[in-house]
């Protein structure tokens, strides 16, 4: 898993930089920068699942 993070990495760059063009997909776009370093580096991360 941590062999192919980069490749995670540069979707997440990828799909940030087209979502930036539109004003609808920067909210998601700002996501999948944010996921960027969580997929170069997992550790010491925990993923939480808020309560509704």
């Amino acid at each position: 898993i941590v062999l192919f993070g980069w490749e995670i990495a540069l979707s997440h760059l990828f799909w940030g930089a087209v979502l930036a063009i539109t004003v609808v997909g920067l909210p998601f776009a700002r996501q999948h920068f944010k996921l960027v370093t969580l997929a170069l580096w997992p550790f010491g991360n925990d993923l939480v699942v808020p309560e509704s």
